[in-house]
């Protein structure tokens, strides 16, 4: 009986695979790297997010999608009221245009806000992604402010 119940014993007992002899990649330094079964690494809690920053982001792509289909609906509305009245000064492709440029604008403030909030979180190399910041938010503000500027001259 006892050499029964030790046989029974290791057809239920289940043997457990491990990783050793296996190498990985270590995705966070681009590294091979050994596998250990016994080497358990607990990563950091994420940073905490920022609501109004995300609040933020909400409002805006709420606001430019709204911006963009009324853009399009004015031109398709100039297209007809052109094409029934016979004139052939509506330019409704300008208004299609001027919609992907406003597009191209706050797609240029939500990357400057992306990185504001990597540096104020204080991910990895965020000192070097405040001058990315700083030079986005140059080249944002610059011709902005240069086309305000002319305008009203």
């Amino acid at each position: 009986e006892n050499s029964d119940r030790e046989g029974s014993d290791d057809e239920d007992s289940v043997q457990l695979e491990t990783c050793e002899g296996y190498i990985g990649l270590d995705l966070e330094r681009f590294t091979l790297v050994a596998l250990q079964a016994q080497e358990l690494q607990v990563r950091a809690p994420p940073p905490p997010r920022s609501l109004v920053a995300d609040t933020l982001v909400e409002i805006l792509r709420i606001t430019i999608y709204v911006f963009i289909g009324c853009c399009l609906l004015t031109a398709v509305i100039a297209k007809v009221h052109a094409i029934r009245i016979k004139a052939d000064n509506v330019k409704p492709w300008n208004i299609f245009w001027f919609s992907l440029y406003t597009w191209d604008f706050y797609s240029d403030l939500l990357f400057c806000l992306r990185l504001l909030k990597y540096c104020v979180n204080k991910e990895r190399q965020y000192e070097v992604v405040w001058w990315i910041y700083g030079a986005s938010n140059f080249f944002v503000l610059l011709p902005w402010l240069l086309n305000l500027k002319q305008l009203f001259t």
